[in-house]
C-alpha cells in the first residue's frame, strides 16, 4: 500500500515510519510531510492508498486539510495525542483514530484491516472492469433503452427502466411494469435473455428475470428470494444466488 505521513513533529514522523516498516506486508511510504500544505500537495500528486494524518498542526489542522480535497479517495488514519476529536473523525469517515504514542499492537490491527479493505477495493474494481470488458465484447447491449414488444396493432416500445420483472408463462412472457402495467408478449422468456447482458437485469431462475434497480429486499434461504418495488416476491435458484448477491452489493 502507498502511504503518506503528515505530522508537524519530525520525531513523531520518524517513530511512526519505524513502526510501519516493522509490519510484515509491503508498505511503501511515498512521502513524509511536516507542513500540512506540503501534505496536501503530495496527496494530490501521489494519490496514496492511505494517509496517516496528525490532527493539530499550525496553520491548517488535519480536518481543514481534508476539506481542501475534492474527494477522499484514500483511507485516513488520524494520529493525535488528544482523544477529543473522535466525533469529528467519525464525521469525515476516518478509517481509524490512533492515540500517540501509537501502540504497535493497535497499529498492527489497523494495518491488518487496511490490507483487507484495500484488497476488497481492488477485487471490486477488477470485477467491474471485467463486467465492462464483457459488455464491450458483446457489443454493449446495455445502451438499448427500449424493448420492442409485438402487439395486435403494432409494436410497443417498452422503456427498460419501467420493467420491474419478466415472468415466463409457457410459450408467452409477461412484463410487469412500474406503472402497474402487465404486458404479455407471444414469445418465450428465452427470447429476452439478452437483457441479462446489461447491468440492470438478472435471471434469478429459468422463469423469472428481474430489474435489479427495483430490488428492495433479499430474504435468506437455500436460494432465497427478493422483494421487488411492486410488492412481489420472486424466488432465487441456488445456482443464481451467489452471483445475484454479488451484483446487488457491488452495483
Amino acid at each position: 500500500m502507498n502511504v503518506i505521513l503528515i505530522d508537524d513533529e519530525r520525531p513523531a514522523l520518524i517513530t511512526l515510519r519505524h513502526k510501519l516498516l516493522k509490519y510484515n506486508s509491503p508498505i511503501n511510504i511515498v512521502a513524509m510531510c511536516e507542513e500540512p500544505e506540503d501534505g496536501l500537495a503530495q496527496i494530490n500528486r501521489l494519490k496514496p492508498d492511505v494517509v496517516f494524518l496528525d490532527v493539530e498542526m499550525p496553520g491548517m489542522n488535519g480536518f481543514d486539510l481534508l476539506e481542501q480535497l475534492p474527494a477522499l479517495d484514500f483511507e485516513v488514519v488520524f494520529t493525535t495525542a488528544h482523544d477529543e476529536f473522535t466525533i469529528q473523525a467519525i464525521r469525515v469517515s476516518a478509517f481509524d483514530y490512533l492515540l500517540k504514542p501509537v501502540d504497535e499492537e493497535e497499529l498492527r490491527k489497523t494495518l491488518d484491516r487496511l490490507t483487507a479493505c484495500l484488497k476488497e477495493k481492488v477485487d471490486r474494481n477488477h470485477f467491474r472492469e471485467f463486467q465492462h470488458l464483457l459488455k464491450s465484447l458483446r457489443g454493449e447491449p446495455e445502451k438499448v433503452k427500449k424493448l420492442p414488444i409485438a402487439t395486435m396493432d403494432g409494436i410497443l416500445l417498452l422503456p427498460l427502466s419501467d420493467i420491474i420483472r419478466i415472468e415466463a408463462m409457457g410459450s408467452y412472457t409477461a412484463f410487469y411494469c412500474s406503472r402497474k402495467q402487465k404486458i404479455v408478449a407471444s414469445k418465450s422468456i428465452a427470447e429476452f435473455d439478452h437483457l441479462c447482458d446489461t447491468e440492470t437485469f438478472f435471471k434469478v431462475h429459468k422463469s423469472h428475470i428481474i430489474n435489479l434497480n427495483f430490488v428492495e429486499k433479499y430474504i435468506r434461504g437455500e436460494g432465497g428470494s427478493v422483494i421487488l418495488a411492486d410488492g412481489s416476491e420472486v424466488g432465487v435458484s441456488r445456482r443464481s444466488k451467489a452471483e445475484l448477491l454479488e451484483r446487488l452489493f457491488l452495483k
